[in-house]
């Protein structure tokens, strides 16, 4: 994956390198972590994840849509590699992002969903089948809006409480946690934390803090 001097995406994928499922929650975790206006950010995610290339002028409309996903002209293309231009990658991912927030929003507040948002979920959705949705679950290629709104709808369906991570250095909202156990069981009830990692990370500075709290307290007992 390569930018243009114009801004095309130049993609060369490797017919070596089989596609992979998208990790659990990305539109709530790594799409929500990066910088979409950092043209590195989104070159490293999209070489990372798997590229863009159609469009969706069904999730605009005048009157809904966000300031930030307006129509620009494109430059010309200048690589005959090109398939997408970052900004039409950038709109794609950008309204994805915004979806995944709305729908957090719904969940946490009751606030209603808007027509804008059905629109994204609809184009989204409108590449797979329904009958291979629900009775062949087996993966196929598709590009990341595709994919990314498929999870999207997938949480839609699930009923999941909404929680928020008590690490503090977190306090990112989740569903499940991220790594279950050996047979890939993800416990929903109880959960405090949105993965071991943060578990762990937060029971260690409640550890330093109690060996912190309780030296200064023998320190004091000392002086008097």
């Amino acid at each position: 994956m390569s930018l243009t001097p114009n801004g095309w995406l130049a993609w060369r994928p490797d017919p070596a390198v089989p596609s992979r499922p998208l990790p659990d929650e990305w539109i709530f975790r790594g799409l929500q972590e990066g910088d979409l206006t950092d043209p590195a950010w989104m070159l490293a995610i999209l070489t990372r994840r798997g590229m863009v290339w159609r469009r969706y002028d069904a999730f605009r409309d005048d009157e809904e849509t966000p300031a930030e996903l307006t129509l620009r002209r494109l430059p010309p293309v200048d690589d005959a590699t090109a398939t997408v231009h970052l900004s039409e990658a950038y709109e794609h991912l950008t309204a994805l992002r915004a979806a995944a927030n709305e729908w957090l929003g719904h969940q946490a507040s009751g606030a209603p969903l808007t027509p804008w948002f059905r629109r994204v979920i609809h184009a989204g959705m409108a590449v797979f089948p329904l009958d291979d949705v629900a009775l062949n679950p087996q993966p196929f290629p598709v590009d990341l809006f595709e994919a990314g709104t498929l999870q999207l709808f997938a949480t839609m369906l699930d009923y999941a409480p909404l929680k928020y991570c008590q690490n503090e250095m977190c306090r990112r909202p989740f569903y499940r946690k991220q790594d279950g156990n050996q047979y890939g069981y993800r416990q929903t009830v109880g959960l405090r934390y949105c993965s071991t990692s943060c578990a762990n990370a937060q029971n260690q500075r409640v550890y330093r803090r109690r060996v912190s709290a309780r030296t200064r307290s023998d320190v004091s007992l000392n002086r008097g």
